[in-house]
């Protein structure tokens, strides 16, 4: 997705999956903005827009990350929601976090046990006071593990910072952190 007509800046990028695709059925996408909940002329131009229905079983869940609350030197809660469980049963969710970006269930977790569509809160604990943290709820399933957005956090200190150039799908909205540190919202609408 680029915020010029030229093509040079780019947004980011989006995948979208739809539930029970038909071969030879004409679907349109496009792109809506909202900023910050409030909308706004804004247009986007889309490249390599690709639709498949490629019948592949491996499916991952979809979760998104809301920010951690109680944020203490050593400990905070997660809180993430599972939108979608993907091609099978979850069988584990919960929050991941490491000193480095992109924590996975290899580094610290935590694991809730099976899990369903909603939201979901975990305690994070073990943290070292002023220790510079990235965290992100997962949830695993038969084709493997989706994670939600990264946020970052400082043990000790309650507020949580964004992270440019991140970004999360929820429900039919695509929300990107862009340089200037403001959150986007594209919406996509089924026709």
């Amino acid at each position: 997705v680029y915020s010029d007509s030229g093509r040079t800046t780019s947004v980011g990028s989006q995948v979208s999956r739809i539930l029970g695709a038909k071969i030879d059925f004409r679907y349109l996408f496009i792109p809506q903005s909202y900023n910050n909940g409030n909308d706004f002329p804004w247009s986007g131009y889309i490249e390599n827009l690709e639709i498949s229905n490629s019948g592949d079983p491996g499916v991952l869940p979809i979760v998104t990350t809301q920010p951690p609350t109680d944020i203490t030197s050593t400990t905070a809660t997660g809180h993430g929601t599972i939108a979608d469980l993907g091609i099978s049963a979850v069988t584990a969710h919960g929050y991941c976090w490491a000193t480095t970006i992109d924590p996975t269930t290899a580094d610290s977790k935590t694991d809730e046990g099976a899990g369903s569509l909603g939201v979901f809160e975990s305690s994070i604990t073990g943290l070292l006071a002023g220790q510079e943290y990235y965290a992100r709820p997962y949830a695993t399933n038969g084709a493997g593990t989706g994670y939600g957005a990264n946020v970052y956090f400082i043990a000790g200190q309650g507020g949580i910072l964004r992270i440019k150039g991140e970004y999360a799908v929820v429900q039919t909205r695509w929300h990107y952190v862009g340089e200037d540190g403001k959150e986007y919202q594209i919406e996509g609408i089924l026709v």
